[in-house]
């Protein structure tokens, strides 16, 4: 990006070098790759028309290169180039079928390929629903839910992050993730894994239940017991994994509301119960003396919005 600023013609001459690009030496391919993948990272951000003869080559490239250090670099341009600095950027690479190669990436053995390939899902999964239903058609799930388990934390980490990105989706989308193994699987997680992990969890948890309707927020907590394991985490210290369980409360407890509302014979919030079987309420009021004020604000809001009423104040099912 920098070169480009100081010298604009630079990007002309890398294009005419990517046009002889299968006729050069291999060590020339890497070095030419590796300078494209640079002008992506850089700043100012280059214009999207002069990005796009480089992003149709990336994907070109791609889909016939079998060495890892190329696919790497084309991976890490991509991801740069999808990092959100151009939505106009994002939807050609979607029309260009940037979604096959992407999910490919995730199958691939070379650990510097398969992070900048989950860099670059991480990037599609966040574009508008109608986009990223592109990536559940093309089986992104069947890839993504086993590197759940990956040995290495750094995977199991962006792993996550990807999919906490596909559960903010639509119910459609929530309804795909249902019928894999992946909630069970987070569920592990929660149970075993390192604090840095237990966070992207539970992440993925706090967008499950902002995108979860009707049916599916009942699977949620029959069938797989999840106001439970939010109830349990409740108990940590965590900051970083208090703040997305008390989001997952809270859109729980807001569908709860509405749920009341519409049932007009009841106007009882169901979920409120269920909450206080668990001790939930008692663990939300120890929380209130949590040092972090972001905590104590999220953990106050619940409680006045949810368990006080209007007229009086007072607690209720206490």
């Amino acid at each position: 990006g920098d070169v480009y600023k100081r010298q604009p013609q630079f990007m002309s001459i890398l294009y005419n070098q990517l046009e002889e690009f299968a006729k050069i030496p291999s060590a020339l391919q890497r070095a030419t790759v590796f300078c494209a993948s640079n002008i992506c990272a850089g700043k100012p951000y280059p214009p999207p028309e002069e990005v796009y003869p480089l992003l149709a080559f990336f994907l070109a490239v791609i889909t016939n290169v079998n060495d890892d250090f190329i696919m790497a670099d084309i991976l890490s341009g991509l991801s740069h180039l999808t990092s959100g600095e151009s939505d106009d950027i994002i939807e050609e690479a979607f029309k260009l079928g940037i979604e096959k190669p992407a999910i490919a990436s995730l199958r691939s053995k070379d650990i510097d390929v398969l992070v900048a390939g989950f860099r670059l899902c991480e990037n599609l999964t966040s574009a508008p629903s109608d986009d990223v239903q592109v990536m559940f058609d093309s089986g992104i799930l069947d890839v993504l839910v086993p590197l759940l388990t990956h040995d290495r934390n750094c995977i199991k980490k962006r792993a996550l992050r990807t999919l906490s990105n596909l559960m903010a989706g639509n119910s459609s989308q929530v309804a795909t993730i249902l019928e894999t193994e992946a909630i069970l699987i987070i569920k592990s997680i929660i149970e075993n894994e390192d604090t840095q992990i237990v966070v992207e969890a539970a992440h993925c948890i706090a967008n499950l239940f902002f995108s979860a309707e009707g049916e599916q927020m009942k699977l949620l907590l029959e069938k797989y017991k999840l106001l439970e394991v939010m109830m349990e985490l409740l108990a940590t210290k965590n900051q970083e994994i208090l703040i997305p369980v008390l989001e997952a409360l809270e859109n729980l407890l807001r569908t709860g509301k509405w749920i009341a509302e519409e049932q007009l014979s009841n106007k009882e919030n169901p979920y409120i119960k269920y909450i206080e079987e668990l001790d939930g309420l008692k663990a939300l009021e120890e929380l209130q003396k949590h040092e972090s004020d972001e905590v104590y604000q999220k953990v106050y809001k619940i409680i006045e919005t949810f368990f006080f009423k209007e007229d009086n104040l007072s607690l209720i099912h206490i």
